[in-house]
Protein backbone atom coordinates (compact mmCIF):
# COMPACT_ATOMS: atom_id res chain seq x y z
CA UNK A 1 0.00 0.00 0.00
CA UNK A 2 1.51 3.30 -0.63
CA UNK A 3 2.08 6.30 1.89
CA UNK A 4 -0.86 8.42 0.53
CA UNK A 5 -3.53 5.76 1.12
CA UNK A 6 -2.46 4.73 3.96
CA UNK A 7 -2.84 8.54 5.12
CA UNK A 8 -6.39 8.60 3.66
CA UNK A 9 -6.99 5.43 5.37
CA UNK A 10 -6.14 6.69 8.73
CA UNK A 11 -7.75 9.75 8.10
CA UNK A 12 -11.45 7.80 7.08
CA UNK A 13 -10.80 5.51 10.75
CA UNK A 14 -10.36 8.77 12.50
CA UNK A 15 -12.88 10.61 10.84
CA UNK A 16 -15.62 7.76 11.06
CA UNK A 17 -14.98 7.19 14.86
CA UNK A 18 -16.65 8.94 17.97
CA UNK A 19 -14.08 7.21 20.55
CA UNK A 20 -10.23 6.74 20.34
CA UNK A 21 -8.60 3.73 18.49
CA UNK A 22 -5.93 2.11 19.73
CA UNK A 23 -2.39 1.79 18.07
CA UNK A 24 -2.81 -2.18 17.74
CA UNK A 25 -5.91 -1.81 15.56
CA UNK A 26 -4.77 0.84 13.58
CA UNK A 27 -1.56 -1.14 13.03
CA UNK A 28 -3.42 -4.13 12.15
CA UNK A 29 -6.08 -2.15 9.93
CA UNK A 30 -3.47 -0.47 7.89
CA UNK A 31 -1.17 -3.88 7.64
CA UNK A 32 2.20 -1.47 9.24
CA UNK A 33 4.14 -1.14 11.93
CA UNK A 34 3.46 0.25 15.16
CA UNK A 35 6.19 3.43 13.82
CA UNK A 36 4.49 3.47 10.30
CA UNK A 37 1.73 4.28 11.93
CA UNK A 38 3.59 7.39 14.15
CA UNK A 39 5.02 8.16 11.03
CA UNK A 40 1.73 8.69 9.05
CA UNK A 41 0.36 11.13 12.16
CA UNK A 42 3.53 12.78 12.39
CA UNK A 43 3.13 13.51 8.74
CA UNK A 44 -0.81 14.32 9.07
CA UNK A 45 0.04 16.46 11.80
CA UNK A 46 3.07 18.50 10.42
CA UNK A 47 1.89 18.73 6.82
CA UNK A 48 -2.24 18.73 7.02
CA UNK A 49 -2.64 19.96 10.53
CA UNK A 50 -4.78 17.34 11.35
CA UNK A 51 -5.66 17.89 15.05
CA UNK A 52 -4.94 13.92 15.95
CA UNK A 53 -4.67 13.62 19.74
CA UNK A 54 -3.58 10.86 22.23
CA UNK A 55 -6.14 9.95 24.59
CA UNK A 56 -4.31 8.83 27.63
CA UNK A 57 -7.36 7.31 29.37
CA UNK A 58 -8.91 5.72 26.57
CA UNK A 59 -5.19 4.63 24.95
CA UNK A 60 -6.20 5.50 21.50
CA UNK A 61 -5.64 8.14 19.10
CA UNK A 62 -8.35 10.89 17.99
CA UNK A 63 -9.36 13.94 15.83
CA UNK A 64 -9.61 16.47 18.68
CA UNK A 65 -13.00 18.22 18.11
CA UNK A 66 -13.26 20.01 21.32
CA UNK A 67 -14.16 22.97 19.70
CA UNK A 68 -16.54 21.24 17.29
CA UNK A 69 -14.41 21.62 14.12
CA UNK A 70 -14.52 19.05 11.91
CA UNK A 71 -10.69 18.19 10.47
Amino acid sequence: MERFERIYQLHQLLSGRRTPIANRELRERLECSEITVKRLIDVMRAHFAAPIMYDRQLKGYRYDNQKGAHP
